[in-house]
């Protein structure tokens, strides 16, 4: 097999973090580097190279209470990839930073309080599946189970694709400079009314899937199931229905946190097969 010709590659992009998932490659918390150029600059977000199109993509990290600055400054040294997890440990004392799982598939990022650091310095690491084996420092043998783990977290984060920037094509801004020459501020204007019409029906719908899940409170629901009660259409491909499924989550389980104080919607590894997963509805 010769080279793969991707397209829209990062340029003197670098990083340590990457993984792989269904879809492609993640490639998080780089820096952009060039001694010839004396270009050292850190990226809080990343990149993502889709495996369908060969192309990279932008990516952006939400994440709950960080200051990304101090954490690209005190970034952990080590990271380690599972099968369904990268997981990294770290001791730099930042707000949700300890024992981070992020879900290969999802995006999901966890946080589960513990900043002990044995199995990154451990002089043999075993990874099978979730589960990691590593001899401590005074010698006894540590098994480690990440869906456990999992399980005891909390949800912190999320990463997400970001749409192609409408601006970031040089024959759009000469385009829309054109416009303006010409003094079509009221086309721009009607573009603003249009995306505040849009956000307000996107609420709208939230609230809407938030009370048609209710009534399914302490079921387990299937991926299929849950896509249907929330509309996602199953004809699109799999990476942006799985990307509009993680939005709406969060965004249901921030609403429903706010009003009742715990989230709607829980994850779990469906028991009977768990390559999937299924959701848990509680009231």
């Amino acid at each position: 097999m010769g080279l793969v010709i991707t397209k829209n590659q990062p340029k003197d992009y670098f990083t340590f973090f990457m993984y792989e998932n269904s879809s492609g490659v993640t490639a998080l918390f780089g820096e952009f580097t060039n001694n010839r150029y004396l270009l050292d600059k850190k990226n809080p977000n990343g990149y993502f190279l889709d495996w369908e199109s060969k192309e990279w993509k932008e990516i952006e990290v939400e994440f709950e209470g960080l200051d990304f600055a101090k954490f690209l400054e005190k970034a952990p040294i080590h990271f380690i990839q599972t099968k369904d997890y990268a997981f990294w440990a770290s001791t730099n004392n930042l707000e949700n930073i300890g024992w981070n799982l992020i879900d290969k598939e999802t995006g999901q990022i966890f946080y589960f309080s513990s900043r002990n650091v044995d199995m990154e310095i451990a002089p043999y690491l075993e990874i099978v599946g979730n589960v990691l084996t590593y001899p401590a420092p005074n010698g006894q043998v540590i098994t480690l189970d990440l869906d456990q783990i999992r399980a005891k977290s909390k949800e912190v984060g999320l990463i997400t694709i970001k749409e192609a920037s409408f601006f970031k094509s040089n024959y759009l801004i000469y385009f829309l400079l054109f416009l303006l020459s010409l003094g079509v501020m009221g086309v721009m204007g009607r573009k603003i009314f249009v995306k505040r019409k849009k956000i307000k029906s996107e609420s709208s719908v939230e609230l809407t899937s938030l009370q048609t899940l209710l009534p399914y409170a302490g079921q387990c629901l299937t991926t299929e199931t849950l896509d249907t009660l929330l509309g996602i259409d199953d004809k699109v491909n799999f990476d942006s229905g799985r990307m509009k499924r993680a939005r709406l989550i969060n965004d249901l389980n921030k609403q429903y946190l706010a009003q009742v104080g715990k989230e709607l919607i829980l994850r779990e590894k469906n028991p009977e097969d768990k390559r999937f997963m299924r959701y848990k509805i509680q009231a």
